[in-house]
């Protein structure tokens, strides 16, 4: 069978490769085409168009779909793979543009989200149903939101969790434990980089005596070089998740960010200047999860160095405190299951292609 495959981030990339892998397992005949970027590439898929190296300054959950070239790829990319599916990666007005396109030509389409808050508008829910067949969420619903009349919805896990199952520790990886170690991941988005930098720099000058683990994205070439003179700061691009393993506490500069640590068991505050996604009452992924504040959302006027040292100062200090956030990520991991995200997408799509009779 046919299967062309459109992303909408860096993330979506990753997530889209390992789909690739197990549709493969299922479908040994698959003829898979993609707008995509290197993830895609190396995994063997024929790309009509190439993201190279990724625009740089897109985080999970937000769309790439901002280039109106896209639109047009696409369509030729239908024209000439004749799919007997679409599968789009993320959810933004340029991709359910793209599957009225595939509507057109008869072609099915399956739409792969990040959570049902996406799906909050009943404006946007009708277009979904008028555009797609399947929606895919990866987080577990919240609401009814994925309760749509004449389509199937369905939460299939999550590849942030299958990517750290599946990732390979470095063994030779270690940190002194005598020492405080605090994990900072960076976000993607470039211009919260920009806003949250002097406050690290900052919390570097306060606290000097805590160990600073830096996790960079791979587009802050240059925002934390400074950074690299102070003693007590390490910086790196590939141990993000053993920062997260072996650190005290993780301050996160990304609702994404929170959502790993807490995965990983790395009590965490999330801090921002700007403006982030709202997922429903938070901005926190885990905390959306959750559904009640289990890391501190510390954005907008609670945006300062005081409210960061006070929250550190409690996860280092209180044992109670740090206690009850390691208990509510163990509930949270509890609510999304144990399913590998790509393997039981696959497989229902598989599947639903094999039922329909497609070729």
């Amino acid at each position: 069978m046919k299967y062309t495959i459109v992303i909408s981030s860096q993330l979506s990339d990753l997530q889209s490769a390992k789909l690739v892998e197990q549709i493969r397992k299922l479908d040994f005949r698959a003829e898979i085409s993609a707008v995509g970027a290197v993830c895609l590439e190396a995994e063997g898929v024929e790309l009509i168009a190439n993201h190279g190296s990724f625009p740089e300054n897109r985080t999970w959950p937000v769309a790439l779909f901002d280039n109106i070239s896209l639109v047009t790829s696409v369509k030729k990319l239908l024209r000439k793979a004749k799919p007997d599916v679409l599968i789009v990666v993320g959810l933004s007005t340029k991709s359910l543009r793209i599957a009225s396109l595939a509507r057109k030509r008869g072609i099915k389409a399956c739409l792969i989200i990040n959570s049902d808050m996406e799906l909050k508008k009943s404006s946007v829910r009708n277009k979904v149903s008028r555009y797609f067949d399947r929606v895919f969420t990866a987080t577990p619903p919240s609401k009814n939101y994925l309760e749509i009349p004449n389509i199937l919805t369905k939460y299939v896990g999550n590849p942030v969790v299958e990517s750290i199952k599946d990732y390979q520790f470095d063994s030779q990886f270690t940190l002194n434990q005598q020492e405080v170690n605090i994990a900072v991941l960076t976000p993607m988005n470039k211009k919260e980089l920009k806003r949250s930098a002097p406050l690290i720099e900052q919390l570097i000058a306060e606290k000097p005596e805590y160990i600073y683990h830096i996790a960079l994205s791979n587009h802050a070439n240059g925002l934390f070089d400074r950074f690299d003179s102070f003693k007590n700061v390490r910086l790196s691009k590939s141990h993000r998740y053993e920062f997260l393993k072996h650190c005290n506490a993780a301050i996160c500069l990304s609702s994404a960010g929170t959502f790993e640590a807490g995965i990983m068991n790395c009590p965490s505050v999330l801090v921002s200047k700007g403006r982030l996604v709202s997922l429903g009452r938070w901005r926190s992924l885990i905390n959306s999860i959750g559904g009640k504040e289990i890391v501190q959302e510390l954005v907008g006027s609670r945006y300062n160095l005081e409210t960061v040292l006070t929250e550190l100062h409690l996860i280092l200090s209180d044992q109670h405190y740090c206690a009850t956030i390691l208990d509510e990520f163990q509930r949270v991991k509890g609510l999304l299951g144990h399913e590998k995200f790509s393997k039981k997408t696959a497989r229902i799509i598989v599947e639903w292609l094999e039922e329909s009779g497609s070729s």
